[in-house]
């Protein structure tokens, strides 16, 4: 094993041993957020003299092999070590067992700190200092800004010098209304900065000037210090606090006026040209931790910020401890009710909801507005680029897979973690979080088109929807798994129509739709077909020069040039689209040509063709879509070459589709493909019933060999010789057929253990689910189809089997009196279900 010695200026994210390489120092204080070590750096920096201090990052001290060098060289020599144990003794057993030893050899003091404000019983045994020491530094780091880090450190002093100790932790918001230069305001003066800011953007756009930093004018790299009037009651840190409603109303009462009325209900979109439209403009709210207002490490808030002003949107950014703090809920929901936000950014990890139980509601979506995850990486931006997968282990856990089960869409990662500086003083990296032009441009555009949409009535909007056409050929066009696709077209087309759609001819049925697309281009070819849509090959190969010059040099290496595409003809593209009003219905294109469709259809590396590239040109620039809603399980857009998450500008599906709305009705019961196109091309997932299931009955021989068996137990109490001859006919039949071996009937054995296998596997076989047809998206079955999917999905017990979720047959038995009160269901359990 090779101990690799910690660089200054870098990050360390991999499980390799690193020696810090510190030297000793009178107080050692670890944290996993990068956001504390810099606040609590920069207060040391400004106190000048006190005891020395050292900073770690935990997340460095992964290995067993750093905690041991860590502890010989740094550690066994300090007289006080506070550590901030996010995530509790589990994640950092080894290293909290190591430094509680080393303080207990060297007669110092030990403080293990909870890493949120839940008080955890788990790390008490590692520290050796009383209670009330504990609360007080533990109720520092809770609030944190600059005026309590300081108040830390001295305080720790203290405990050291035996000098009075500071006041208090001095408590700030939960949450709130933050901007750049200005820290917290209320609802009216966000309204008066954001109206100020958005005139100035729009006087810039309109005069076409390049906007000048002053666009900006109250963004500084200062910290937005939290104003101290605003604070709500402390709290005491190892106990459970609740805000009442009347000392919530007080809090509130000088953030959020009581006159605040309700927004313009006008939906003109576009760049205001005065101060009174920017107030129509749609809000776009980013949604942050506290701890990044508490650290000043707000960079990645502000580009946002800016990007969302430069689209003409009016950015709200509120932060928030956590949003399963009732009293940070409590307050964004009392902003999110003045300002009604149409799309949310949000940047928090974790989820409110957990893993397999009913979702709960966040405040985030209180006005039905799309919430986006952006990602603030843990990792280094040399590492994303470098990476395949995009995403460390840690980021797609807290990131991506938990805000999925509160159903967010991911967006992209925005900011990367950098070593900014080497503070000596504290001899370790200050880490901070630095913005990705392009990223955040292109989360705040997909925001920008989500606000679009919502602000667009149904009567302007353009929707197109793309069916899947896998294998390559006619008799596959509209093929999704378990799905009548272009049946279930029919019916979206039918109630976007209802719902005000400019939708018109519709076809008669699914099978006339399929006529009507097949005598237009699809993936055989385009020859003597009907060519309803094109795009010219200008429009195209400015389309193709916007993209990446590694695409553009991708794509013509492997296909050679947009004349070269079997579906370009007479200086233009023949797309495989048809149009019904202002609604397009499409065929998606093929990945390649003369390839094997099976084996390319998932390939990680095969680029596609320029006529792929201009299907979706022609979709975001010529015919303006405000979404694209992919039609079943599955296309072949999110199987393009490119990371698994957190794309790049080069990533193949990013370029193709851009940053445009996307809606995805997909089965079920297939939630890991379903996950590829959330995570690669930001797709909401709409979930569709599977086909009708019924049972598989028996059939032919099979029935036939089953009347056999129900003869011989029926003759089995009376008739002997009867008995003997059914016995011998069916085990002939059996090896006649070849159902010994899939009856696991093995040789030489006795005939009544033989008919105990085969009674049990034609059970087994007649009960079997099999599909009865396909799914008609947004059709409920019906009659027979009903019953029989009704039972199939209840006939098996459902999460622990308890309760409501025992299966059909135990509701039964306990109805019935049999089995002891199995699982002791009441018979209202199933009080819709009958054999009618």
């Amino acid at each position: 094993m090779h101990l690799l010695l910690a660089q200054q200026g870098t990050i360390s994210d991999s499980e390799e041993a690193i020696d810090l390489g510190q030297t000793p120092g009178d107080i050692l204080f670890l944290s996993a957020a990068d956001s504390e070590l810099a606040a609590i750096a920069t207060a040391h920096r400004d106190r000048g003299a006190g005891p020395s201090l050292r900073l770690a990052s935990l997340m460095s001290l992964k290995h067993p092999m750093s905690v041991d060098t860590y502890v010989e060289r740094t550690a066994r020599h300090a007289k006080l070590i506070i550590v901030r144990a996010l995530g509790g003794a589990s994640y950092f057993h080894y290293a909290l067992e190591a430094l509680h030893a080393a303080a207990a050899r060297a007669g110092a003091l030990i403080a293990v700190l909870p890493g949120d404000a839940r008080p955890d019983a788990g790390l008490v045994p590692f520290s050796n200092i009383g209670l009330d020491d504990l609360n007080a530094l533990w109720a520092y780091l809770i609030e944190g800004g600059d005026a309590n880090a300081r108040a830390f450190l001295d305080y720790a002093g203290a405990m050291l010098s035996g000098a009075e100790k500071p006041a208090p932790a001095v408590p700030l918001m939960k949450a709130g209304i933050w901007w750049p230069g200005r820290g917290l305001i209320g609802v009216e003066e966000w309204r008066r900065v954001a109206a100020e800011v958005s005139s100035r953007v729009a006087s810039a756009l309109s005069a076409e000037l390049e906007i000048p930093p002053s666009v900006l004018p109250d963004i500084s790299p200062t910290r937005g210090e939290i104003g101290k009037s605003h604070g709500l009651p402390a709290q005491e840190p190892f106990e459970d606090a609740a805000l009442s409603a009347e000392e919530m109303e007080r809090d509130l009462s000088s953030l959020i006026s009581p006159l605040v009325g309700e927004m313009s209900g006008r939906t003109e979109g576009g760049i205001p040209n005065s101060a009174a439209d920017a107030g129509s403009q749609p809000i776009v709210a980013i949604s942050f931790y506290r701890a990044l207002v508490q650290s000043g490490e707000t960079g990645p808030i502000e580009a946002l910020i800016e990007a969302l002003m430069t689209l003409g949107l009016r950015p709200l950014p509120v932060f928030a401890y956590s949003l399963k703090d009732p009293v940070s809920t409590g307050i964004l929901e009392s902003v999110f009710s003045a300002l009604k936000p149409d799309v949310v950014i949000n940047t928090t990890g974790f989820a409110v909801s957990a893993p397999g139980a009913d979702r709960q509601p966040t405040v985030l979506e209180a006005n039905e507005a799309i919430v986006l995850q952006a990602i603030l990486s843990a990792s280094s931006r040399e590492a994303w680029l470098a990476s395949s997968q995009g995403l460390s282990a840690r980021d797609l856990g807290m990131n991506v897979a938990l805000p999925e089960v509160d159903g967010r869409v991911l967006a992209r990662a925005i900011a990367f973690k950098t070593a900014a500086r080497y503070d000596a003083l504290v001899e370790t990296n200050i880490v901070a979080s630095q913005a990705d032009a392009g990223r955040v441009r292109y989360t705040a555009e997909l925001a920008a088109n989500w606000a679009r949409l919502r602000k667009t009535s149904a009567g302007d909007r353009r929707i197109a929807l793309v069916m899947a056409n896998y294998p390559n050929r006619d008799g596959r066009l509209g093929n999704g798994v378990g799905l009548d696709t272009p049946e279930g077209t029919i019916e979206v087309l039918k109630a976007m129509r209802a719902a005000g759609y400019p939708v018109a001819d519709i076809p008669a049925d699914g099978d006339a739709l399929i006529r009507h697309l097949m005598e237009g281009p699809t993936n055989s070819g385009s020859d003597g077909k009907i060519i309803r849509v094109t795009l010219s090959l200008n429009l195209y190969n400015r389309f193709l020069e916007s993209l990446p010059a590694k695409i553009q040099d991708e794509v013509r290496a492997r296909w050679g040039s947009p004349q070269d595409d079997p579906y370009f003809r007479e200086r233009v593209f023949a797309l495989p689209f048809a149009r019904f009003g202002e609604v397009l219905v499409g065929i998606q294109p093929a990945r390649g040509y003369n390839i094997d469709p099976k084996e390319s259809y998932h390939s990680p590396d095969l680029v596609p063709p320029h006529g792929y590239l201009a299907f979706y040109a022609f979709l975001r620039h010529e015919f303006g879509a405000h979404a694209i809603i992919h039609m079943g399980k599955h296309g072949n857009l999110e199987w393009l070459p490119g990371k698994s998450l957190a794309l790049s500008e080069t990533c193949y599906p990013e370029a193709i589709l851009g940053p445009l709305p996307h809606l995805y009705p997909f089965i079920v019961n297939d939630p890991g493909e379903g996950t590829q196109a959330k995570r690669r091309a930001s797709a909401v997932i709409i979930d569709h019933l599977t086909p009708p299931l019924t049972r598989a009955e028996s059939y032919g021989p099979l029935k036939d060999l089953e009347a056999l068996v129900d003869e011989y137990y029926e003759a089995s109490g009376g008739d002997p010789r009867r008995i003997r001859l059914l016995s011998r006919q069916i085990l002939d039949l059996v090896t006649d057929i070849g159902l010994d071996r899939d009856a696991g009937i093995a040789k030489g054995e006795s005939e009544g253990e033989a008919l105990k296998k085969l009674d049990a596997y034609l059970c087994d076989l007649k009960e079997m689910q099999i599909r009865d047809g396909l799914h008609v998206f947004g059709v409920s079955p019906e009659g027979r189809l009903l019953t029989d999917l009704t039972v199939a999905l209840a006939r098996v017990p459902r999460g622990l089997g308890e309760g409501g979720d025992a299966s059909l047959q135990r509701a039964i038995a306990a109805d019935a009196g049999l089995g002891g009160g199995v699982g002791g269901i009441p018979p209202s359990v199933l009080p819709d279900i009958s054999p009618t």
